[in-house]
């Protein structure tokens, strides 16, 4: 991926992103807070810049990258989850009220229930008896401590989170399957489109899902 692809892929999804040659930022409302990628030298840097009603706008440096590729796919992951979340996942969780998701109601079963509405059960796993290839493990380790993790292709546990207590267990549970459903979906189609040779790594499925 080069950051030119990437600035024309998230603004055909509706992210509008714009680069210019030398700095990738996202466009947003005014005061809004922004992702920007820029070279230096030899290096691409990733900031924060933070413009909250301030003068002059201060950037806040998040990692630094050796060549564009990296830098590219990064802020299209990045900045891909950030969008989806708030597109896909936050307005469903709003117009699925009845399921209750992330409230105290929101049990097991209605886990599995919202899952089934959005015919996504392949990308979850419940419990390890029940372990899938590239999905979302829900891993009750007793009365009060959950974990949840992600599985990926060969079927190895990876990135497993810290203890959670029920209800964000279940409900990053829910919303971590729906993330995963939605790259695998995107992957296909950039893979069918020819914008990507090969299927992201699990490293950049963890950072979507994150």
């Amino acid at each position: 991926m080069n950051l030119e692809q990437v600035a024309r892929l998230l603004t055909d999804e509706g992210k509008e992103t714009r680069y210019n040659g030398e700095i990738i930022k996202e466009i947003l409302p005014p005061y809004s807070n922004y992702h920007e990628i820029c070279k230096v030298g030899d290096n691409w840097i990733l900031n924060l810049v933070v413009v909250d009603h301030q003068n002059t706008p201060v950037h806040q440096q998040i990692a630094t990258f050796t060549s564009e590729d990296s830098a590219a796919i990064y802020f299209y992951i990045n900045r891909l989850s950030s969008f989806y979340s708030k597109k896909y996942v936050r307005k469903l969780i709003q117009e699925q009220n009845d399921l209750d998701i992330g409230g105290e109601l929101f049990d097991l079963p209605l886990l599995i229930a919202a899952i089934e509405r959005l015919k996504i059960e392949k990308f979850f796993s419940n419990g390890v008896i029940n372990l899938k290839p590239m999905s979302i493990l829900l891993n009750n380790i007793n009365e009060t401590d959950w974990k949840i993790c992600f599985v990926n292709s060969n079927m190895q546990i990876l990135d497993e989170s810290q203890i959670l207590d029920r209800m964000d267990a279940l409900f990053y549970a829910f919303t971590n399957t729906y993330l995963l459903s939605l790259l695998q979906s995107r992957e296909k189609e950039l893979l069918d489109q020819g914008e990507i040779t090969e299927p992201f790594s699990d490293g950049e499925y963890i950072q979507f899902i994150a």
